[in-house]
C-alpha cells in the first residue's frame, strides 16, 4: 500500500477526516470522493481508525485514497439522508475541490449503509456533478428500514429516522426527495452506481438494492458477497472491482 496522509478536521464547519495520497499535488482530471458514514458512527470511524472493528472498511478506503483524495464528514451524524445532510455534502464537495485540486465539476460519493441515503439524495439533486456512487450495504429503501421490527443486531431504527425528519418519516411526505427507491426514475438515469452487499443482510435489504438497480437501469450494478450487515462482510468485497468502477468512471 502506498503512503497516504490523514488530515483531521480539515473542514472546520463539520467533523471531518481526509485521506490523501502522500505525493498528491493536485490533478484536475481526477474526481475526489466523499465518504458518507453509517448509523451510529462518525467521520473518523472507520476512516481513520485502523484499530477499530471497522478495519475492513479502513483498508478499502485507504486503498481508494492511494489514487484520489477522500473526505469524510459527519453530515449531521444520524441524519438518514435528510435535507440538512444533503446541504452539508454540498459544502464538503466545495471544500474537497478547493483544497485538494481534484476534478472541478465531478465527484464520487461512497455511502456506507445509512450514508448511502445521503449520497444518493445529493446525487439526485446534483446528477451532472456525479461521476458515480458506490454503496456498501447501502440502504436503498428508507421506508423499509424505518419499518423493520426484527433487524440483524437488534437495532431498531424507527425512532432515529423519525427524529431526523420533522413530524416523523413517511414516504408520502418525504419519499420523493429522500428515499432512493421512490425517487429513482429519471433522477438517476445514466448515473454509474455500484452497490455491494452481504447476501444475508436483513437490514439493508438485498431485494431492495436489486429493485433500485432495476430502477436506475443499465448503468447500475450490484455485487452480492457472503455476509450480513456488519463490518467483516467488507473483507469479501472484490477490491479490484471497486477500484475499476472508480477508474472507469473518472
Amino acid at each position: 500500500m502506498s503512503a497516504i496522509w490523514t488530515h483531521y478536521q480539515p473542514l472546520s464547519a463539520e467533523g471531518s477526516t481526509a485521506m490523501v495520497p502522500k505525493l498528491w499535488t493536485g490533478d484536475p482530471t481526477v474526481p475526489g470522493l466523499i465518504y458518507c458514514h453509517g448509523y451510529a458512527t462518525t467521520n473518523r470511524e472507520p476512516l481513520a481508525n485502523a484499530a477499530s472493528d471497522a478495519i475492513a472498511m479502513w483498508k478499502l478506503i485507504a486503498r481508494i485514497a492511494e489514487d484520489r483524495p477522500v473526505l469524510s464528514c459527519d453530515f449531521g451524524l444520524d441524519a438518514w439522508g435528510n435535507a440538512s445532510a444533503v446541504s452539508k455534502v454540498t459544502s464538503a464537495v466545495a471544500h474537497l475541490r478547493a483544497t485538494y485540486g481534484v476534478h472541478p465539476s465531478k465527484v464520487f460519493l461512497f455511502g456506507q449503509s445509512m450514508g448511502h441515503l445521503t449520497a444518493m439524495n445529493w446525487a439526485a439533486q446534483n446528477k451532472a456533478q456525479v461521476a458515480g456512487v458506490i454503496g456498501s450495504m447501502g440502504v436503498a429503501d428508507l421506508k423499509h428500514i424505518h419499518d423493520l421490527t426484527n433487524p440483524e443486531g437488534g437495532y431498531l431504527y424507527r425512532a432515529s429516522i423519525d427524529a431526523a425528519y420533522t413530524n416523523g418519516y413517511t414516504d408520502a411526505q418525504y419519499g420523493a426527495a429522500h428515499n432512493p427507491i421512490v425517487n429513482a426514475g429519471t433522477k438517476y438515469a445514466g448515473m454509474p452506481w455500484l452497490d455491494l452487499y452481504g447476501t444475508g443482510d436483513t437490514v439493508a435489504s438485498p431485494a431492495r438494492a436489486e429493485a433500485l438497480k432495476t430502477a436506475i437501469g443499465s448503468t447500475a450494478r450490484t455485487i452480492p458477497v457472503a455476509g450480513t450487515h456488519n463490518w467483516p462482510t467488507i473483507d469479501n468485497y472484490p477490491v479490484d472491482e471497486v477500484l475499476g468502477f472508480l477508474n472507469d468512471n473518472s
